[in-house]
């Protein structure tokens, strides 16, 4: 019986609540102004009821990324809206952001990037 044509199956799985998965020491990815067709990810350092404290971590797309540190060796860190979170429960594999990661983020961009 033919079903149509094949899906991969995609490791990304959709919740109603992100903020249900948004976790201390966890990644995620923030949409930020100005910052519409590249990827911006952070580890949390702290949530709270209508905000998220992050570390910035810097790399791209198929580069190693690593903790965004300040010229006196401090962590780059922000308070950032709870809204500005798109994705997150992903982990780096050899630093490098995954493929099903990297669609989503995609994915995410291009549409932020028609609005």
């Amino acid at each position: 019986v033919y079903t149509g044509s094949y899906v991969k199956p995609s490791g990304i799985i959709s919740v109603d609540n992100i903020w249900d998965h948004v976790i201390v020491d966890g990644f995620v990815a923030v949409s930020l102004e100005g910052y519409k067709n590249v990827p911006v990810i952070a580890k949390v350092v702290k949530t709270e009821t209508e905000t998220v404290t992050i570390h910035y971590w810097k790399g791209s797309w198929n580069k190693k990324w690593q903790p965004w540190l300040l010229s006196n060796g401090d962590p780059w860190t922000d308070v950032l809206p709870k809204d500005c979170v798109y994705l997150t429960a992903f982990e780096l594999i050899d630093g490098k952001l995954q493929p099903d990661t990297k669609r989503q983020m995609r994915t995410f961009l291009k549409q932020a990037m028609k609005d």
